[in-house]
């Protein structure tokens, strides 16, 4: 599956990995530019007392989407920019998305916890900026990308949350809550380097 990915893609995954070896949420986004070069990265880093590059860390508002723009360089044209998410964006970021002017968004699987992205039709001023959103993308990675939100989810709640979870997310992708069942260890997320890298090649 993971040669099949775009390197956007690819490097979502990679930075929603990170978030749950770092104990946060495992979201990832990055930010391309008109010619597909990655510009700008951001992960989840709700729960995390570091950062870096500008990032938001350790409030409810450190979000990958979030991180992603604030991590843009100064002076980059942001009508030729596509945001990549792992997950469906939250009505927060969805307006994060709006105001900054980006004006294409590609969200790997739905979120129906939170996940917003019909609301960039809605307002006036974001309907007026003509923000196209697609998504969810192929089975496989709607599944991987469920997997690894809903696993730090799992990491993250109480004992018997899961069963509210389940049924939340099994609706869209049962599969990525089978397999996010099957890596919630935090055993697998310290593992060697080596082994994290075959891990991000699923």
């Amino acid at each position: 599956m993971w040669s099949t990915l775009s390197v956007p893609w690819q490097k979502s995954l990679v930075q929603a990995i990170e978030a749950i070896r770092a104990g946060s949420y495992g979201v990832g986004a990055v930010i391309v530019d008109g010619s597909d070069d990655i510009v700008s990265v951001g992960r989840n880093r709700i729960f995390e007392e570091e950062s870096a590059n500008g990032e938001i860390c350790g409030s409810c508002i450190a979000h990958a989407e979030i991180n992603a723009i604030a991590s843009l360089p100064k002076g980059v044209d942001r009508t030729e920019l596509t945001l990549y998410t792992s997950l469906e964006p939250c009505p927060m970021c969805v307006g994060a998305i709006g105001m900054c002017g980006i004006k294409t968004v590609r969200y790997a699987a739905r979120d129906p916890f939170v996940g917003c992205a019909d609301l960039l039709d809605k307002p006036e001023l974001l309907r007026r900026e003509g923000i196209r959103a697609y998504g969810p993308e192929t089975e496989a990675l709607v599944n991987l990308s469920v997997a690894l939100n809903f696993c730090g989810f799992l990491r993250k709640r109480e004992p018997g949350e899961e069963h509210y979870l389940n049924h939340i997310f099994e609706p869209t992708a049962p599969h990525g809550v089978t397999l996010a069942m099957a890596i919630r260890s935090p055993r697998i997320w310290t593992l060697s380097s080596m082994a994290r890298e075959s891990l991000s090649h699923w």
